[in-house]
């Protein structure tokens, strides 16, 4: 590069930096809103709340700039292929960036998106820390202690126990307890604990339980002489497209239709989350060894499963193993960590450049025996002891081009398939392809990919999705998704097939407020509830949302919504409901309150809003029947080092005298529930 042309780059950047502020006061978007945008829509998987953690991860300890290769960019959901390597190649070309806001001279960075970088990455020092770890250790990025409580005001039958009538084991408050001190890039330590509403505070060896129901801890450090990344207690694995390992690293399909096709394979990173299954308990590590990474790892827990003890052949056997974590009941607190899973294998990858290949091994062991329960809907799920995946996957990126995919085998010989590709057709237009296929047979370890159903097993599907700009303030985004399923599934005594369709039109209105008219439609074949026959039906489940965002001021802002929902089978049901956002912000006070009208047939139509809610939690309360949902969620600055967060929601039930069923079920039309946080930065 000639002098001439670095002294015009030169100015620019300071010009740009001088001007960033303008950018910063203009401030549009709130940090949880963004998350929820990226959540598939009215879905109330708990993958979900494994995403938000991800990505509250990034927001806590934010990317470098500098440093940042494309799979850490990847992992924002915000840049496409096309914007990342423009952001790579203009560091290649001008060197570091010295301030955030020099990325408006980077090729299709407009200020929009800047907005909603600052929450994820940052320009740090290019200097080497050449401290001690113990003098690091005292200027970490994050150093936290949190604790929460929340309950449930109107009593439960669970709670009202007699001599005669069993019911929940422990009092209605639900506990967390996390401590965390983590430096971006270096090290994180940290632990968790937890009961859930009815569970017993209790020491119980046996039962791998000493004091809190649940409870995690985990050692992490990078760069650690030969290693690259070490983690000892709880961790998570995430390698290629998800089908052996993923960490939840994976949107589903929402309207964000290009980038959420891919899974970001980021290899070992520390697990602090809530959700009591789906992560790796042991040691784990990553060292390079002639361009070839090498991942190890080795996991040893109990599980929750019910074990069938068989007196005549003395032999003990798993029926079902359980994720959910809940064991406020004899019943469920009984399978609480019955039998011993090991898990161990190893991923090797190259990487050159942007593009990557490797290969991954793992083996589960179970104690006990697997049976899977014997219905005709299982005669391929997994049975035995033993069970092992190898698989092999591929990242290319080619000039506006990325291809990706994985293949995998299990030990049952079954076969998983996923291939992909994310392109930019012009600044303004982005195409992505999705090809899946996995056996009837396939049985993943900890596996969870693109795809309609939970987990890759019995499916095939081709998705297509598309991204296009009108302009600075039109946006079209949409997706056409063809699956089947080959082998008998959950709602279908017959192999099945269906489609799903979206299309979200988006307007910018102003720097301040938008627009957006959704359109969702999915045809999938199903058994009637009454029918006892394999006769399939065609269930047409269709959605209408439009929603309006807006910022009056600094201190206002607004959301509008409006939802319709449709199910026609043998039958129709039908729902419809709308929401009203305000948002109050003032120095260290900052207010959210929501009013939701709802009414819907039945169940069938409920539909999933998300909400505000205190800091690491997630709230999609399903909307049905006929009622108003309201909330109010205040977050208070107590100086430099406390945070305080209360949040009261309120369910009114016009249609029932009663809510909930069976040990849930409360007397009345009303439930309130109470939720209070504290973080104290240390």
């Amino acid at each position: 590069m000639s002098l001439i042309g670095k002294i015009k780059v030169s100015g620019l950047v300071i010009f740009l930096i001088l001007n960033s502020g303008k950018i910063a006061a203009q401030e549009t978007i709130d940090f949880e809103q963004f998350l929820h945008d990226l959540l598939p829509l009215e879905d109330e998987r708990a993958e979900n709340l494994d995403f938000y953690d991800q990505l509250l991860l990034i927001y806590q300890n934010p990317i470098d700039l500098n440093k940042a290769g494309s799979k850490e960019l990847e992992q924002l959901y915000l840049l496409s292929q096309a914007q990342i390597q423009n952001i790579i190649n203009y560091r290649l070309e001008f060197g570091n960036f010295l301030s955030l806001y020099e990325l408006q001279a980077v090729p299709s960075i407009e200020p929009e998106l800047i907005d909603k970088l600052k929450y994820f990455v940052e320009v740090k020092s290019t200097n080497v820390d050449g401290r001690n770890f113990a003098k690091r250790l005292k200027t970490s990025d994050r150093h936290y202690f949190l604790s929460r409580i929340e309950r449930q005001i109107e009593t439960s039958e669970g709670y009202r126990k007699t001599e005669e009538k069993q019911g929940f084991l422990g009092d209605p408050n639900k506990y967390l307890m996390r401590y965390r001190i983590a430096r971006y890039g270096d090290y994180s330590m940290g632990f968790t604990f937890e009961n859930d509403a009815g569970e017993e505070f209790k020491l119980d060896p046996a039962r791998k339980q000493m004091g809190f129901d649940y409870a995690s801890a985990h050692l992490y450090r990078e760069n650690i002489g030969l290693m690259s990344k070490i983690a000892l207690g709880d961790y998570r694995l995430q390698f290629g497209q998800g089908l052996i390992f993923a960490s939840g690293f994976g949107s589903g399909k929402s309207a964000q239709t290009i980038l959420s096709t891919k899974r970001i394979s980021t290899g070992i990173s520390p697990y602090s989350s809530v959700m009591e299954s789906g992560f790796q308990r042991g040691i784990a590590g990553s060292f390079l060894i002639n361009k070839i990474l090498i991942s190890p790892f080795y996991s040893r827990q109990n599980i929750d499963a019910s074990i069938f003890e068989s007196d005549s052949f003395n032999t003990s056997q798993i029926t079902s193993i359980s994720t959910s974590g809940i064991h406020n009941t004899e019943t469920y607190y009984t399978r609480r960590k019955t039998s011993l899973e090991q898990v161990f294998g190893c991923n090797m990858s190259w990487t050159k450049k942007s593009s990557q290949l490797a290969l991954t091994y793992a083996q589960q062991i179970f104690e006990h025996n697997y049976k899977s329960q014997e219905l005709l809907r299982n005669k391929y799920k997994f049975n035995g002891r033993i069970n092992h995946n190898i698989g092999i996957d591929y990242d290319i990126n080619f000039l506006n081009m990325n291809l990706f995919g994985e293949s995998a085998i299990s030990s049952s010989g079954g076969i998983a398939l996923v291939q992909g590709l994310i392109t930019a057709l012009n600044s303004s237009t982005d195409l992505a392809f999705h090809f899946r296929h996995f056996d009837k047979n396939f049985h993943t370890i900890r596996g969870s990919t693109f795809s309609e159903g939970t987990h890759p097993i019995n499916e095939s599907g081709f998705y297509s999705g598309i991204s296009k700009k009108f302009g600075r303030n039109w946006k079209l985004n949409g997706y056409y998704d063809l699956f089947s399923f080959p082998w008998i599934s959950y709602l279908a005594k017959a192999p099945s097939k269906g489609n799903e369709l979206l299309l979200r039109l988006e307007r910018r209105i102003s720097r301040n407020s938008s627009i957006y008219l959704q359109y969702k439609t999915e045809k999938k074949e199903i058994n009637a509830h009454s029918d006892k026959t394999a006769k399939l039906f065609e269930r047409n489940n269709s959605e209408w949302i439009l929603q309006l965002t807006q910022s009056l001021n600094e201190f206002i802002s607004l959301r509008t919504r409006i939802q319709k929902k449709q199910i026609i089978t043998l039958d129709r049901s039908e729902g419809a409901a709308f929401t009203q956002d305000l948002r109050l912000e003032y120095k260290r006070l900052r207010t959210d309150f929501r009013i939701a009208i709802f009414n819907s047939s039945d169940y069938q139509s409920r539909m999933y809003v998300l909400e505000k809610d205190v800091l690491y939690s997630l709230s999609a309360p399903a909307y049905f029947g006929k009622g108003i949902r309201n909330y109010i969620l205040i977050k208070y600055k107590a100086g430099n080092k406390f945070d305080l967060w209360f949040k009261w929601a309120r369910t009114l039930r016009n249609d029932v005298e009663s809510i909930g069923t069976g040990l849930d079920r409360t007397e009345g039309n009303r439930r309130n529930t109470l939720k209070f946080q504290l973080i104290a930065k240390l």
